[in-house]
């Protein structure tokens, strides 16, 4: 076996690191039928040749690696061009028999006539083909054509001044075939991982779609439920029939008021006068027109603050916040006149005032329940403020 100098393994070194890499990068990633896959398959041929350097060092396989290698390759890259269909398994058997057909070669000592493997012959048919190679693979590939098509050339060109000027450096040489590899694995690279990366942009803008898509109905969702859950709160709160709080919610409202500091307002406790003979000669559903009709107008006679509610059958009650007793008369009276112009019903009222008339919830109504009876005495139709007659001793 010839010796080599340190610069020339370096680049023998080079040379098996990219001839792993393509083969690996076919083998791993490229799950396609197409040439790249067949292409890579050959740089499996520098592999066993420098290995058989090494497992065989009686036979001179160095030799064959560095001065027939490049024409050994386009040999199996112009048969791979020329099958026209690239299956993985028919082109690793290929390369198998390929292989083991140039070992067999190198290794049986058959003795070829001398003009038929001359070096001009040689070097001629590494030229032909080169070139029909080239010619093929132009036809037969579209995607990074180029690069393959250099680096091809390159290697021809390589081994045709190898077997041309055989007095030649092989350091020159090789440094061509270090540049056709780059080439080969850029090509391979490219061709490989393109597919990879055009599914995953795919991929990706399926995934965005997706994501959008879910996040609008989650957003759907959540207004929905929200919708739901204030429909909920809000059917808790209002009277079902008018639109007016419940008797609950009144209380409530009531007495978080009177735990504020400095806490001051008014209630108007009314109901409908006669009410009862509506229900009776007109119907109930008769009935519910004229609450719903008189919640309306009471509604209209007051502000944006202050709160009406239901108290239970055709009574209701009016908050009206930071107003004095003089106030409340005022509102009262208006809502009066009102309730009977719009609706032709009319209504007693009864007023009480925090904290002057009860410290608490259930003493003011009283108060106002007390003044809206006492407007049904005078006649109905009323508004009555509730004093609690002074006895004299």
């Amino acid at each position: 076996m010839e010796s080599i100098n340190a610069p020339e393994q370096a680049i023998q070194q080079i040379i098996i690191c990219f001839a792993f890499l393509n083969l690996i990068f076919v083998l791993s990633l490229n799950r396609g039928q197409s040439f790249s896959k067949a292409f890579g398959l050959v740089f499996a041929l520098p592999l066993v040749l420098y290995a058989a350097s090494f497992v065989n060092p009686g036979r001179d396989y160095y030799t064959l690696f560095r001065s027939y290698l490049d024409l050994i390759m386009l040999v199996a890259v112009f048969i791979m061009a020329l099958i026209p269909y690239w299956n993985f398994a028919g082109n690793a058997l290929l390369i198998a028999v390929y292989v083991f057909l140039v070992l067999f070669l190198f290794q049986a000592d058959i003795l070829w006539p001398s003009y038929l493997f001359s070096s001009f012959n040689l070097g001629v048919i590494n030229v032909l083909l080169t070139l029909l190679t080239v010619i093929i693979l132009l036809k037969r590939i579209e995607n990074n054509v180029l690069l393959l098509i250099v680096g091809l050339l390159i290697l021809g060109a390589v081994q045709s001044v190898h077997l041309f000027i055989p007095q030649i450096s092989s350091v020159l040489p090789d440094l061509g075939r270090i540049c056709a590899y780059i080439l080969f694995f850029i090509y391979i690279y490219r061709d490989t991982m393109q597919p990879y990366l055009t599914k995953t942009k795919k991929a990706e803008k399926v995934l965005k779609d997706l994501q959008k898509t879910v996040d609008y109905e989650l957003r759907k969702k959540l207004a929905e439920i929200e919708r739901n859950n204030e429909h909920l709160r809000t059917s808790m709160l209002k009277d079902p029939l008018v639109d007016a709080l419940n008797r609950k919610a009144i209380f409530d409202y009531l007495n978080k008021a009177i735990e504020k500091p400095d806490a001051k307002f008014t209630i108007l406790l009314f109901d409908l006068d006669d009410f009862k003979k509506i229900n009776d000669m007109e119907g109930h559903l008769a009935g519910d027109r004229v609450l719903k009709k008189i919640a309306k107008i009471a509604k209209d006679n007051i502000r944006s603050i202050d709160v009406l509610g239901r108290y239970g059958g055709d009574e209701f009650l009016i908050i009206l916040p930071g107003t004095t007793v003089e106030e409340a008369l005022r509102v009262a009276e208006r809502f009066r006149q009102q309730a009977k112009a719009q609706s032709g019903s009319t209504v007693s009222i009864g007023i009480a005032s925090y904290p002057a008339d009860g410290k608490t919830v259930q003493e003011l109504i009283n108060v106002a329940d007390k003044g809206m009876y006492q407007a049904k005495n005078k006649g109905k139709n009323a508004v009555t403020h509730y004093k609690p007659k002074i006895k004299v001793t």
